[in-house]
């Protein structure tokens, strides 16, 4: 029973995982299952009735159907990247699968429906609590895929060349960092660049007359823990295999620059509570604390946080104090807990966006003489995938103000 079970399963692994593998790119954010739902399907069947050569190679077929569209879909998500020596992998998978079930003798029917159903609830469960999906449909994302015209989501089109300033620089907060005043660096969560550019020109116009800066940068990872660590660099030294890294609070620490971090969630979310003490911040500010249960500060509340500060460096004009604040903003950060809704997932983000757009533009506003640089940490990720596909994948705005 255990290996009729466990050899289709291992079987159906190695035709979902061996593509995903060899088609990896450094960076890519796909989530992909580690099983073959389909694949797994038709392998216990083909050791029910192996014996009966119509069915055993009608389910090779499917087999060999199913892994290609699987691989169709992973090339489809690295920009519909075209089948070359890759169209061998379904092949070579499928062969090496079906010559694994050769000791194996199969179920019966009933105890196949039982499976079946043991494993995809598994992975049901499995949702709520792991990132990582236990089993892979391609057949649906396969449909779902052809159901939509492709969209071009990694080359910037001409309309914002020709607008803005786009880079591939991971640099912006050291090009436009301006050590003789106090500087704000906000990180705005799930901010990406949507393909719609006049929607990107109506988020600009919320900065108003505040505006000096405007642009996208390319992210090589879609992570804001990621973000977060490389828009503080200031420098990498490397030699004999070693790397050093020279973060910018810790530079402006050792200067006399007061630094401080905030963030309106958990310390503990990312490890945020070990590693930004060591990028060099000498102060930080959370939502919440180890051991606390509710939800994260709106970006309202740290917005009023942010502006204290502020106004704490004007007022101490005997010191002249100058401040770095690092601000990690949290009300767009999927899922959108309170509006469960794929439907109106698009109108909330945009409300929440402009609404922490709006409060940056505010402090910006009325703290003239400070440099304002705000930046997306990812395009949403972790959005419904129809809504993804109105972003640009790794590439996020920058602003600089004042």
């Amino acid at each position: 029973m255990i290996k009729a079970v466990f050899y289709p399963l291992i079987g159906a692994a190695l035709i979902a995982i061996t593509p995903f593998l060899l088609t990896f790119e450094n960076g890519q954010d796909i989530i992909h299952g580690l099983v073959s739902y389909s694949a797994f399907v038709l392998l216990l069947l083909f050791n029910r009735f192996k014996k009966n050569k119509i069915i055993a190679i009608v389910c090779v077929v499917m087999l060999l159907a199913v892994s290609f569209m699987d691989l169709h879909n992973l090339l489809l998500y690295k920009n519909g990247r075209p089948m070359g020596w890759q169209g061998i992998l379904p092949v070579v998978t499928v062969i090496i699968a079906i010559a694994m079930q050769k000791p194996v003798i199969g179920l019966r029917l009933r105890a196949i429906s039982c499976f079946c159903f043991v494993f995809f609830f598994a992975h049901i469960v499995g949702l709520n609590y792991f990132s990582q999906p236990l089993m892979e449909f391609p057949l649906l994302k396969f449909m779902a895929h052809s159901g939509s015209s492709y969209v071009n989501r990694t080359t910037i089109h001409p309309n914002f060349t020709s607008k803005y300033l786009v880079t591939d620089s991971v640099t912006i907060t050291r090009d436009y960092l301006d050590t003789s005043r106090t500087n704000v660096v906000v990180l705005v969560e799930s901010w990406g660049v949507p393909l719609d550019t006049g929607e990107f020109a109506s988020q600009l116009r919320i900065f108003g007359g505040s505006l000096q800066t405007a642009g996208i940068h390319n992210r090589m990872y879609s992570r804001t823990r990621t973000a977060e660590r490389e828009d503080l660099i200031n420098s990498v030294n490397g030699s004999r295999g070693h790397r050093d890294t020279i973060f910018i609070p810790k530079l402006l620490a050792s200067i006399g620059i007061s630094t401080t971090f905030m963030y309106g969630g958990d310390s503990l979310l990312h490890y945020r509570n070990k590693y930004i003490r060591n990028i060099g911040f000498e102060n930080t500010i959370y939502g919440k604390r180890k051991g606390q249960n509710q939800a994260s500060i709106c970006d309202s509340v740290m917005a009023v946080k942010l502006d204290s500060l502020l106004n704490s460096a004007e007022t101490d004009s005997t010191q002249k104090v100058k401040r770095f604040i690092a601000w990690t903003t949290a009300d767009t950060q999927f899922p959108l807990i309170d509006d469960e809704n794929e439907t109106n997932v698009d109108s909330t983000y945009d409300a929440r966006l402009q609404g922490s757009l709006r409060l940056i533009a505010s402090l910006a506003k009325k703290h003239s003489q400070v440099r304002f640089i705000v930046q997306g940490d990812h395009n949403p990720i972790l959005s419904p995938l129809e809504f993804q596909r109105k972003f640009y994948r790794r590439w996020v705005p920058f602003v600089v103000l004042n």
